[in-house]
């Protein structure tokens, strides 16, 4: 299989074979945590050419629950001002990514939920952040509780479950293996996953049950963490929510093409979809037409509206940084690479040699993935060893990305959700792989992006770009409406909160 199209042909043709619905380990669902291995390992053939592990064993577990124990328990201490308690009427909870988050100044803020929190806490309605992951970014602009130690531990310790209720498990296997090969989890893994995925929902459960919400809200749904929090929620009788934090679509696993979804809906599926636009909403709503479970709300990219108003006082703050990192090479191309993270290190190379290549006239900034953030300094030095400037990689990497794609000209990068998003600004886009073109075919087709594989191409892409004329085209929804649809959602609890 060469494309994520390809891959998801296969699997759905396993899909309509195979009573995959009628998986379950007790009252959770087991063919979405499947599925979205099954992809993963595929699509790592396709993009890598190599196997991903087919579940993280007990010593990378206990490696990632060392440095979560390191540094987690600290950054509480350095920001206890912001540390949020577990208690009675809260309106939402909310399970963030952990990586989704903007240093404005010297605080941070989760541009996914925290727009979200913040309306609802306007209208006088309490709210819980949870903040998975060891990276703990402190401090906080709004108030959290970071929990991976507790999910760590969880993980390290559950126990397999062996009464998994999987029919025709063997014939799935066999045939799955016709077209994924050794990509194709057994069962021992799908046994610690449920084992791990019961023991995540309860943990989530006593939470929930404590706060007493009416909704939750989650980044992420489909990683392990993610299903068990819906499966929490669904438990109690609270609806559910994911917040689109990126890419999406009919080439996203978590969110394309689901063939054959009970007629009660997944247990650990959400129950609503909150999108940025009518594109991802088609997809979702084109999985089972009419049905009361999963459905789609199409409600814009708030943070990114907030980042087309030049008069709010915060964002002309970061303009003016952006454009003034830009005006120390005046009359040239600024060109914004986004470099991506788990993709060959030959696809940085031919970057490099592109801008080696683009001559004078192009001016590059490099913004590593915020999970590289913190190398920002020794990819500058690698910059500077080949000839480059390396004087603004970190300055790069930390500005608001919004900012910086408003003082661009063009954009590169191989898949990321970035292109997307510089569309919507008006800057085009330089896409570096077969799999990113397939993923932003419509921004090609459109002649926004531009599709150039090797680093003479990209640079010629690039120059070709810049002589093309580009104008800001707005999208989505502003700050009042955001409150109204906030107003919707939480009517009830707005009126016992009077």
């Amino acid at each position: 299989m060469k494309t994520s199209a390809q891959v998801f042909d296969a699997i759905n043709a396993l899909e309509r074979r195979f009573p995959v619905h009628r998986w379950r380990c007790d009252d959770i669902d087991l063919w979405p945590t499947f599925r979205f291995r099954l992809f993963g390992n595929a699509l790592s053939k396709v993009l890598l050419n190599s196997e991903e592990p087919a579940a993280a064993g007990v010593g990378a577990l206990a490696r990632r629950a060392s440095r979560a124990l390191l540094r987690v328990p600290y950054a509480s201490v350095r920001d206890w001002k912001h540390n949020a308690r577990v208690g009675a009427g809260s309106a939402a909870v909310f399970f963030s990514d952990g990586m989704s988050f903007v240093r404005l100044g010297n605080a941070w803020l989760d541009r996914v939920m925290d727009p979200v929190i913040q309306s609802l806490e306007q209208r006088g309605l309490s709210t819980l952040k949870l903040t998975p992951l060891a990276e703990a970014h402190v401090p906080r602009l709004v108030p959290s509780r970071f929990v991976q130690p507790s999910i760590d531990r969880i993980k390290l310790t559950a126990s397999p479950r062996t009464d998994l209720d999987v029919q025709e498990f063997d014939a799935f296997i066999a045939a799955a293996r016709q077209s994924f090969g050794d990509a194709v989890p057994p069962l021992r893994w799908l046994s610690k996953q449920a084992g791990r995925m019961h023991a995540l929902a309860r943990w989530f459960g006593r939470t929930l049950a404590r706060t007493g919400p009416s909704h939750v809200f989650v980044n992420t749904y489909y990683s392990l963490e993610g299903l068990a929090f819906v499966q929490a929620a669904r438990r109690l009788g609270i609806r559910s929510i994911d917040l689109q934090h990126g890419i999406q679509g009919e080439h996203h696993i978590g969110y394309a093409r689901w063939m054959s979804v009970p007629s009660q809906g997944y247990s650990n599926l959400p129950d609503e979809f909150w999108v940025w636009g009518n594109a991802e909403a088609s997809v979702i709503e084109a999985w089972q037409p009419g049905r009361a479970q999963h459905v789609s709300r199409v409600t814009g990219n708030f943070w990114l509206r907030r980042w087309l108003d030049g008069r709010d006082p915060l964002i002309a703050r970061y303009l003016d940084e952006a454009r003034a990192l830009r005006a120390s090479r005046p009359g040239v191309t600024q060109v914004l690479v986004c470099l991506s993270w788990g993709v060959p290190a030959e696809e940085t190379t031919k970057l490099i040699e592109a801008a080696r290549s683009g001559g004078p006239q192009l001016s590059w900034w490099w913004r590593l993935h915020p999970v590289q953030a913190s190398q920002s300094g020794d990819f500058a030095r690698r910059l500077e060893r080949t000839g480059l400037d390396g004087s603004q990689v970190v300055a790069a990497t930390e500005l608001p990305l919004y900012a910086l794609l408003r003082a661009a000209d063009v954009h590169v990068a191989h898949s990321s959700t970035v292109i997307q998003e510089a569309a919507t600004l008006g800057v085009p886009s330089v896409i570096t792989s077969d799999y990113g073109a397939e993923l932003h075919q419509g921004l090609i087709r459109s002649g926004v992006a531009l599709h150039a594989l090797d680093s003479g191409a990209i640079a010629a892409a690039v120059h070709e770009l810049a002589r093309r004329p580009t104008a800001v085209r707005p999208q989505g929804i502003g700050a009042d409406d955001l409150q109204d649809l906030v107003d919707q959602t939480f009517e009830q609890r707005r009126g016992d909160a009077r």
